[in-house]
């Protein structure tokens, strides 16, 4: 197979990345660009039509890694009503989109904020009283992962975990009864059988079995995220090393195009391009997806330029299986996979010490696979969605349980269930990157080949004139 023409392929980059689309100089024109998108795609069912959706669909994820607004909101909602239009699937009550979104809104992760004016609760902080803290999830984790007075911890994580205290039952009950209508139009029992439908079990006692089945392997609480030491490494070696293992490992081909660009070939199938650069944080950005037969993968890898601790470790090499994975490529009419898995498996080899010997020169402290605090969340999830008509109470009385089993004390003044937003929008899917690790662990243990991964993690189908891989 000749090698793609490399100034055609960026080329095709650039247009696939909608660069029109993103250099938009304001939210009313992103819009306006989007809507006449669709317009301009004919809405009879057919392949070019899907495949100009599907690249459409690409354009705004790539528009939102860059930063969200309500216009993107807006069309990707009309974008998903299109492609539910050619694939049949048009099955969407309104209400309960439009209900959903209510929901995101009330419980956005954005939280408020929390005035500390107590000296105590800024030990190890560069700040003095009063502290204006953001309620948002990456604040609140700096301040746990900094502040030395437990109170003031355990204070803060529960202002974040009550966000939502004020939420009134009424649009709750609502949207859980929604959701069960909804699921029984898709062809489910029930709504956490639509949420599980992806694992083993889609009925709640055996997916709660497997959860209490689990070891957990970190009880500590919370608010007392543990803390490791930065890692002596050289970031850029690190990233390009383990890029070259996991290729390997995937039975994947990289061919230089310049020292931080390659070719991605599997055999004789060429899958696209990626290319890898330094960065504030570590990140995976896709401009085109490797849509089978029609366009090849264009993807940057970002590591972290500044140093680097053992959780960074662990997010860089599921982003590096995620690339790899990802770039693999999908038909149209699959749609886009879902790389949790890849993830999973990427991080799972993250845990391994003589990897880490390999690549870090140095064995790292256990990685817990399981820890208590989100076991806990994604049984209180199913206990939410088992029992739907059950009282405030009666979860309350569950999570109490809970805390009591994993932790061995009272559970803290929260409603968890009535604030987190993943357990009320996702339910039984919060399962999934658990159930996602434990796969990961006997796949490594077991020691599959390139081969069969890729079958488990992106299953393709053969094209005509030739073999699926």
């Amino acid at each position: 197979m000749a090698v793609p023409n490399r100034r055609l392929s960026l080329f095709n980059a650039l247009v696939f990345a909608g660069a029109l689309l993103l250099s938009a100089p304001s939210s009313a024109k992103l819009l306006q660009y989007c809507l006449h998108q669709l317009e301009a795609i004919p809405s009879q069912p057919n392949r070019q039509s899907l495949l100009k959706l599907r690249l459409l669909q690409d354009q705004l994820q790539l528009a939102a890694a860059e930063g969200d607004s309500a216009e993107l909101g807006q069309c990707a909602l009309l974008l998903r009503h299109r492609l539910q239009q050619q694939t049949g699937t048009d099955l969407t009550d309104p209400r309960w989109l439009a209900l959903r979104a209510e929901l995101e809104h009330q419980l956005s992760d954005s939280g408020g904020q929390l005035t500390l004016t107590d000296a105590r609760c800024l030990d190890g902080l560069d700040a003095t009283p009063p502290l204006v803290l953001s309620l948002n999830r990456p604040s609140v984790q700096g301040y746990l992962r900094q502040a030395e007075h437990p109170g003031c911890r355990q204070a803060v994580w529960q202002h974040h975990q009550n966000r939502g205290r004020s939420l009134e039952g009424a649009p709750v009950q609502l949207w859980l009864q929604l959701s069960h209508e909804q699921a029984q139009r898709q062809g489910h029992h029930h709504a956490l059988a639509s949420q599980l439908s992806s694992l083993p079990w889609q009925e709640p006692e055996p997916a709660d079995q497997f959860l209490a089945n689990l070891t957990t392997d970190d009880d500590s609480l919370p608010w007392q995220p543990a803390l490791s030491p930065p890692l002596a490494i050289e970031p850029a070696s690190v990233a390009s090393d383990s890029l070259h293992w996991q290729a390997a490992q995937l039975e994947m081909t990289l061919k230089p195009l310049d020292e931080q660009s390659w070719q991605l070939w599997r055999g004789q199938r060429y899958l696209g391009e990626l290319r890898l650069q330094a960065g504030p944080d570590s990140r995976l950005r896709i401009a085109q997806r490797h849509w089978i037969g029609h366009t090849p993968n264009q993807s940057t890898l970002t590591y972290r330029q500044s140093s680097w601790r053992q959780r960074h470790w662990l997010q860089w090499m599921g982003l590096v299986t995620q690339a790899l994975v990802g770039a693999q490529g999908q038909t149209i009419e699959q749609g886009a996979a879902s790389l949790q898995q890849a993830r999973a498996l990427g991080q799972e080899w993250a845990r391994q010490p003589l990897l880490q010997q390999q690549l870090l020169g140095q064995s790292l402290d256990k990685q817990p696979r399981y820890p208590a605090s989100e076991l806990l969340r994604a049984r209180l999830a199913l206990q939410l969605w088992r029992y739907p008509s059950q009282s405030g109470q009666a979860l309350i009385q569950g999570q109490d349980a809970l805390y009591r089993h994993y932790y061995d004390r009272p559970r803290p003044d929260i409603l968890s269930w009535q604030s987190d937003s993943g357990i009320l929008l996702h339910g039984g899917q919060l399962l999934l990157p658990i159930y996602h690790r434990y796969l990961a662990q006997q796949w490594v243990e077991d020691q599959l080949s390139g081969d069969l991964l890729l079958d488990w993690l992106t299953p393709v189908p053969a094209q005509p004139g030739e073999t699926a891989r």
